[in-house]
């Protein structure tokens, strides 16, 4: 039985990581996506390719002119 207690540790040890992995995917999911801009010009964000998440709405607006 001695090497029980080593396979419990590395038992363990490998539950946490992937736990902590899991949680790293998960603070990665809920992170806010935002623009991103090089030298003042608007790049491709991957997280606004699936148009099918977009929000649409339509909106109209009195104006004067």
């Amino acid at each position: 039985m001695r090497g029980r207690p080593k396979n419990i540790k590395r038992s363990a040890t490998l539950a946490v990581a992937m736990i902590m992995i899991a949680g790293g995917a998960t603070a990665a999911q809920n992170a806010p996506t935002r623009p991103v801009f090089v030298d003042g010009q608007a790049q491709i964000v991957p997280g606004f390719q699936d148009s099918t998440q977009w929000i649409r709405e339509e909106l109209w607006v009195e104006a004067e002119f």
